[in-house]
């Protein structure tokens, strides 16, 4: 059952089955129908401690590409189309797609996936699946994509440099992760005030340490878990080859670590994940459901 879900195969089930009895890894015939039956009692947790087990050995040596002393990984966030199904919507809320045209709104049910991605050795560390929407009718959770972001520490450590895009920034997210690990991103033109001189193509300083300071409303909260309130964070201006300019900021203070002009190149890694979503989503079908169930999803 196992090697069937992981192989994937466009085929249906029941030729996949029929393929496993020719090829002899199996001596006996199974139905689609027991199939289902057989799979519906194995748990979800069950793909989570094989991969986690698959990570482990693979960094085990410590063999393994990295930029500079660092493991490279990446953070994004997509949206996945799930089947319509009762027992789904219990797990997923459902959202109405409206439409101009009278009639033609429907409900579509969708999730929320993140991954955290070592973008120079192509593997996944840790994934995660979760409701996206909020509802009145029940109690579960939506989660945006810093939440899943936060999750996502627990399987970094302090050689990780984790580069993520514009739209995650925040002195929250900042100050989570400077904690633990390093971080790199691309920030949005007025996020932060005092880093807006940076978006002006001929400012005076292109590489900036700027104190932040927690928003007043989060600092009683931070303090409760121990999280600083100020925080010095690097601001890089890049210029494209277009002229357009983006800005990054970064933990790593030190340019003897990372100088200003290896910046644009090291963000451009980031487009790893982007491939890795991509595979997931056309090569290996990732909304193709074979179940109709929140078991059969996860």
């Amino acid at each position: 059952m196992v090697s069937i879900m992981i192989n994937k195969s466009n085929k249906s089930i029941q030729n996949s089955l029929n393929d496993m009895k020719l090829n002899k890894n199996i001596n006996f015939k199974v139905s689609n129908s027991a199939y289902t039956q057989a799979r519906a009692k194995l748990k979800h947790t069950a793909f989570i401690e094989l991969s986690d087990k698959t990570v482990e050995l693979f960094y085990r040596d410590g063999e393994y590409n990295r930029y500079k002393q660092f493991r490279l990984l990446a953070i994004d966030g997509s949206i996945t189309i799930l089947p319509n199904s009762e027992d789904i919507k219990r797990e997923f809320n459902p959202t109405i797609a409206k439409c101009q045209i009278e009639g033609w709104s429907k409900e579509v049910v969708q999730a929320r996936v993140s991954v955290l991605f070592d973008v120079l050795n192509n593997i996944a560390t840790h994934s995660s699946i979760n409701n996206k929407v909020n509802s009145e009718d029940n109690d579960l959770i939506a989660y945006d994509e810093r939440s899943l972001a936060y999750q996502h520490l627990e399987y970094c450590n302090k050689d990780d440099l984790v580069v993520l895009d514009r739209g995650y920034p925040s002195y929250e997210l900042f100050a989570r992760y400077a904690k633990k690990v390093n971080f790199l991103t691309r920030v949005k033109k007025r996020t932060f005030a005092r880093a807006n001189s940076l978006f002006t193509p001929h400012c005076e300083h292109k590489d900036i340490i700027v104190e932040l300071k927690a928003p007043k409303k989060l600092r009683d909260k931070l303090r409760s878990e121990n999280i600083p309130t100020t925080l010095k964070v690097r601001f890089i201006q890049v210029a494209l080859p277009n002229g357009e300019i983006e800005v990054l900021a970064t933990s790593i203070l030190d340019s003897s670590i990372i100088n200003t002009t290896e910046f644009m190149e090291l963000y451009s890694k980031r487009w790893g994940i982007e491939t890795y979503y991509d595979v997931l989503k056309n090569r290996l079908s990732l909304e193709n459901f074979t179940g109709l169930t929140a078991l059969a999803v996860k």
